[in-house]
């Protein structure tokens, strides 16, 4: 059914759009710092959405989730072939003057969606150009400028952060109707202080904020490949939602259904929200240990009901604990789940090799491991998900194959000279 919607052409696509917001620096009007990409900010953006959107939904309003990872694929085309670091109110004053209609941003959207992709791939996406889903999603990127305002208080100047901030401010005002907005965007109410959890740690003071996780890391500046010659910074918050976007396809195309594919969606969209408080330790340490795997499993569950649960009413706290990758309820698509997860990898190795990254770690230890797993059945992906798996592999090799053969040789020479 989704044949013409997951195939390898789209895949590479929507690859090639994660690339560029992974390259897409933000606030470059301020003193930023290089996580402030485009991948980070919509994966704050949609990690709020999800929160905001349970919010309204508990109090009344009825909520389409299905719509949420299409708005999500729409707008990582917008943005990264027509906004980039534009204000789209810049956009839409240039259109004001020249007489065109602002509505030529969405034709234009749609119109490189579906060059890029194919016909049905961009009707399918557009489908949720009017949705009120769409509508939180500009919500809660409102918001989430606000917590990156909030993180960049330290270091800019206090006039231009109260400007940028009151900016913020009354463009919210039109979202007022969703429930949970106002709750959400006051700054100084527990809600923000959550958000502040998935997306720093810093002492922020300007605006009453003092003691805000002095212990804890900040998820977008976490490097996964940190140790490796890795000239991209591919962060854990921004790789949260390149996992999402994988599963979302994965899910379509195994299981043919849009309810699965959004569920895999949000259960990866919060994956590694626990490494906020333990750091993303690296899969070969963990598994020298026997048993440490669970442990950390239960470390971790400690962590987030002192720091996240115990902050957030109940009908918060549990729609996030489902939604994590272990939780009892998602155990059937576990070997899924970890499919999207290692193919998120994948592409954040690619990466490394686009910018001219020679470390064999990417092909030798990451790829192959997860290679193993897909061959061992341990992780899962269905047929048009795997080709691109397998086009990772053969680009990666193809970058290498000189420097695994040279490894090789010394490894061989070692050897001998041991004997």
């Amino acid at each position: 059914m989704y044949n013409k919607i997951v195939n390898l052409k789209n895949l590479l696509a929507v690859n090639e759009v994660i690339k560029r917001l992974n390259r897409l620096p933000r606030w470059t009007s301020m003193d930023n710092k290089p996580p402030y990409n485009d991948l980070n900010k919509q994966s704050l953006d949609f990690n709020i959405a999800c929160l905001l959107a349970k919010y309204a939904e508990v109090h009344g309003k009825t909520i389409i989730w299905e719509n949420f990872p299409k708005v999500a694929i729409y707008r990582i085309f917008q943005k990264g072939y027509i906004f980039f670091d534009t204000r789209r109110e810049t956009i839409e004053a240039v259109l004001e003057v020249g007489g065109i209609s602002k509505s030529v941003i969405e034709e234009k959207t749609i119109e490189i969606i579906k060059e890029h992709t194919n016909e049905e791939f961009g009707n399918f996406i557009s489908e949720v150009l009017t949705s009120y889903e769409m509508r939180i999603a500009k919500a809660s990127r409102r918001i989430a400028n606000l917590v990156e305002l909030m993180e960049l208080s330290l270091s800019n100047n206090p006039t231009v952060i109260k400007k940028k901030f009151h900016q913020i401010i009354s463009s919210l005002e039109q979202y007022s109707d969703i429930p949970g907005v106002l709750e959400f965007s006051n700054t100084d109410g527990n809600y923000f202080d959550v958000l502040l959890r998935i997306s720093s740690r810093r002492n922020i003071n300007r605006f009453n904020y003092t003691e805000i996780f002095s212990d804890f890391s900040i998820l977008r500046n976490q490097n996964r490949w940190t140790v490796q010659m890795a000239p991209i910074n591919c962060s854990v918050l921004g790789h949260e939602f390149d996992a999402a976007i994988w599963g979302y396809f994965i899910g379509l195309e195994e299981f043919g259904d849009e309810k699965i594919a959004t569920l895999m969606w949000e259960d990866l969209l919060v994956h590694d929200q626990p490494e906020a408080y333990t750091n993303d330790m690296p899969s070969p340490f963990k598994k020298m240990i026997p048993g440490f795997r669970p442990a950390l499993g239960k470390y971790e569950e400690q962590l987030l009901q002192i720091n996240l649960y115990d902050k957030l009413p109940d009908f918060m706290a549990d729609f996030i604990r489902s939604h994590m990758m272990d939780a009892p309820e998602n155990k059937h698509l576990f070997p899924y789940l970890k499919g999207a997860d290692y193919l998120s990898a994948d592409s954040e190795c690619w990466r490394q090799y686009q910018m001219g990254s020679r470390d064999t770690y990417f092909y030798k230890s990451a790829m192959l491991d997860f290679e193993d797993q897909l061959k061992k059945g341990t992780y899962i992906l269905p047929a048009n998900c795997r080709k691109l798996h397998n086009y990772f592999m053969k680009y990666a090799f193809a970058c290498i194959k000189d420097f695994l053969e040279l490894e090789l040789e010394l490894e061989l020479e070692i050897e001998n000279k041991e004997i």
